[in-house]
This record gives structure tokens, C-alpha cells and sequence, in this order.
């Protein structure tokens, strides 16, 4: 199995390589998740663990037009998403407003985007959404 890491910065992705070097099935690329991104293949599972919530709202669309055409047919989305002021239905709605046709949300839930950690917790929600087979 290989797992692909994306991130816009080059830093980020020169310390992750450094970080995981000697780590097999490990691979990371820079890329604009916002902008056309070709050749960064199809996947089983794509999750975003703070991304969208830093993305202007006007580059949402094309996000999630990337994100359905990364996942195969019938692939999952695990989207963790900061909410410190909105609630968890009103998230949702905006969210499944902006979804490209063919994607569906099965679950939203609250969580803690910073569980385990010894600091102060950050309200956040996950979203677990499905890529229908045969859907674009």
C-alpha cells in the first residue's frame, strides 16, 4: 500500500520526507489542492486533517473538485474540520452545498481536532463522506 502526503509548502513536505525517510510505502508531494492538480493518481481514501478551514471560501469549489476526482469509485473522504464558532449544523449545510454530484455525506460528528494532546482542546467536526460508484 502506498499513502501520498500532499501540502502546499515546500517546507512542510522537505521535513515530512526527512522525518519518514527510512519509512516504506511513504511518499509526499507538493501541491495547490485549490488548482488543477494532475497526476497525483486515484485513491481508496482521501483525509484532510486542516486544510479546508484555512482555504478562502471561493476556492472551496475547486477543493472538492479535486478531492472527487482523487478518490475512486466508491472511495472515502475523512474531513476534519476546525468549527470554533459555527455549529455542527449549519457546517454541514454549507458543506453539502459545495459537494461536486456524486458525493454523498454518511456521517457528521463533533470531535476534538487536537485529541490526546495536552493542550486546551479545539472544537472540530468530522465528516465522513462517500464517493457513489459510477459518480463524477
Amino acid at each position: 500500500m502506498l499513502v501520498t502526503g500532499i501540502d502546499v509548502a515546500d517546507s512542510a513536505i522537505g521535513k515530512a520526507r526527512k522525518l519518514h525517510a527510512s519509512t516504506p510505502g511513504l511518499e509526499f508531494r507538493q501541491a495547490d489542492v485549490t488548482e488543477p492538480c494532475e497526476g497525483l493518481g486515484s485513491f481508496h481514501a482521501v483525509l484532510d486533517r486542516g486544510c479546508l478551514h484555512i482555504l478562502p471560501r471561493e476556492r472551496w469549489q475547486h477543493y472538492f473538485e479535486n478531492v472527487a476526482a482523487w478518490l475512486e469509485p466508491g472511495g472515502v473522504f475523512l474531513l476534519q474540520h476546525k468549527s470554533p464558532r459555527e455549529t455542527l449544523v449549519h457546517l454541514q449545510e454549507r458543506l453539502e452545498r459545495r459537494l461536486p454530484p456524486g458525493m454523498t455525506l454518511l456521517e457528521a460528528r463533533p470531535i476534538d481536532m487536537i485529541e490526546g494532546s495536552a493542550a486546551e482542546g479545539i472544537p472540530g467536526v468530522l465528516f465522513v463522506i462517500r464517493r457513489q460508484p459510477g459518480g463524477r
